[in-house]
């Protein structure tokens, strides 16, 4: 079966996204924002219009026109994506901040496995002369394809920073952007900046300016503490929302990112806890007898569903959090868990073993109201924790089969299912914000646990940072003014 699977990630070939972002400004074309025109919006809504305003071109002898091209959207979910690629000189300007920010876009576009960011050694123009007059063909001999530069103004403590992203083959402007905001967030401006090229380049929401909340793990046996831990995308920034002296599991981020729920365990007794990571103040959201997984928020934030435990049978529940009102939505006749809602709130996905009489947990879809189920996974092995995402085409779920556990994707509608990680034990899958990475625990059988990432062709997989073991993670939506104030964990 994983020989099959395998089959359908490698079937098709390699596709150059180089030669698809030149055919792709040759024939589609769409209008955008001119950089002479009213302040800049945000790419597809995913960069804070408060931090943008509008780029000056500079004057060139070479074209320095914005292109009103934007490439097409590829749908590149299986094969082997050939990275696209990037030069970025060192910004101008600061030198501390300039250095500093370079190096965090290369490292974003890097890791996320679609561009190969050149070496700055290779550059034969210098990064002062390319904002006077960007040579093109300096940068096409060396096989460039994308070209990134930008200037670093520091005042006060206010960090300004002037980018454009350039087509080098079409020597075109394709977009310009100035960002500002407190030094201390310099960090964010960078991951604003590899969001901005990202979405621009691939034609899909960039996600390296969101964050991860997690299960940070120390010691072994009755010393082992669970804490509650929220960092960057890439490891950094990493803030303890909890100080371990209860035990915190199944962490999920609400729809406005200022909110985290988990379960959270006080003598014994647990109860469904929500914390603002703005003030870092958790109160309870509710006490459910037989819960063992945190909900689920519902896009839109009103409320959330959960699986409770009666006796031998577990059903869905979905808990209005205004109204404080619960209701079922399965019958407690059978195990019901797992439930998560599809991005319109339309749908509810959950793991089930009904027709399969108890031998087998198998994905069934349903309406939001409990009505029209329907399996929509089979073959051999468990499958558990479905994750819809947030672009509504997959879900993602971990499948137990052959001694071992696969990271897996699948239809809504259960076809085209295929793997896209392996390991001794593989559980809780989270999406990206835009719907091209998963977030995972991967755990070796000497129980070090650890989050990973992998795209959806499965060929880019890259460890995640984190200070100690982790697990349980979740992943934001992409952020705009979220800031965790420096105060002390509280206890849970």
């Amino acid at each position: 079966m994983i020989k099959k699977q395998r089959s359908l990630i490698h079937a098709h070939g390699i596709v150059s996204m180089g030669l698809i972002l030149s055919l792709s400004l040759l024939i589609q074309c769409c209008v955008i924002t001119s950089l002479n025109a009213e302040a800049a919006k945000p790419l597809g809504g995913s960069l804070p219009a408060g931090l943008i305003q509008a780029a000056k071109p500079t004057p060139s002898s070479s074209s320095n026109t914005e292109s009103s091209d934007i490439p097409a959207v590829i749908e590149i979910t299986r094969g082997q994506i050939k990275r696209t690629p990037v030069a970025i000189p060192v910004f101008l300007g600061d030198n501390e901040f300039a250095s500093k920010i370079t190096d965090v876009v290369a490292n974003d576009l890097t890791m996320c496995g679609r561009f190969d960011v050149l070496d700055k050694q290779a550059f034969i123009q210098n990064n002062t002369s390319v904002h006077e007059n960007v040579r093109f063909e300096d940068w096409r001999v060396i096989n460039d394809q994308i070209l990134l530069i930008g200037k670093v103004e520091h005042s006060g403590s206010k960090l300004t920073v002037q980018f454009k992203i350039y087509d080098v083959i079409s020597g075109m402007l394709l977009k310009g952007f100035s960002l500002s905001a407190d030094e201390k967030k310099w960090r964010k401006l960078a991951h604003m900046i590899s969001d901005a090229l990202y979405e621009r380049v691939t034609g899909d929401a960039g996600f390296f300016d969101s964050q991860v909340v997690f299960i940070d793990e120390q010691g072994v046996g009755r010393n082992k503490k669970k804490r509650l831990c929220m960092m960057d995308i890439d490891g950094h920034n990493v803030v303890y929302l909890t100080n371990g002296s209860n035990l915190v599991l199944t962490p999920r981020f609400s729809p406005s990112t200022h909110h985290i729920a988990y379960l959270g365990f006080r003598k014994d007794s647990a109860a469904v806890y929500l914390m603002d990571v703005r003030e870092r103040e958790a109160k309870i959201l509710g006490t459910f007898e037989g819960m063992t997984f945190a909900p689920r928020f519902s896009p839109d934030g009103s409320k959330v569903v959960m699986s409770l435990t009666k006796g031998a049978s577990t059903a869905l529940y979905t808990y209005n959090i205004q109204s404080k009102e619960t209701r079922q939505l399965t019958p407690h006749t059978l195990i019901d868990t797992s439930p998560c809602y599809s991005p319109d709130g339309e749908y509810i996905v959950f793991t089930s073993d009904r027709n399969n009489n108890g031998s087998a947990e198998k994905l069934f879809t349903m309406k939001s109201d409990g009505s029209d189920v329907k399996q929509i996974s089979n073959g051999p092995g468990n499958h558990s924790q479905p994750v819809w995402s947030p672009r509504g085409d997959l879900i993602a779920f971990s499948k137990r089969a052959g001694g071992g556990y696969n990271l897996c994707v699948i239809n809504t509608d259960g076809t085209g299912e295929r793997v896209i990680d392996e390991g001794y034990l593989i559980e809780g899958a989270a999406w990206s914000p835009n719907g091209r990475y998963i977030i995972y625990t991967k755990e070796s059988p000497n129980r070090k646990s650890q989050l990973c990432c992998a795209d959806l062709t499965g060929h880019v997989k890259m460890p995640i940072k984190t200070p100690h073991n982790a697990s349980d993670p979740a992943w934001s939506p992409l952020l705009s003014n979220i800031s965790v104030k420096d105060k002390a964990a509280p206890a849970a």
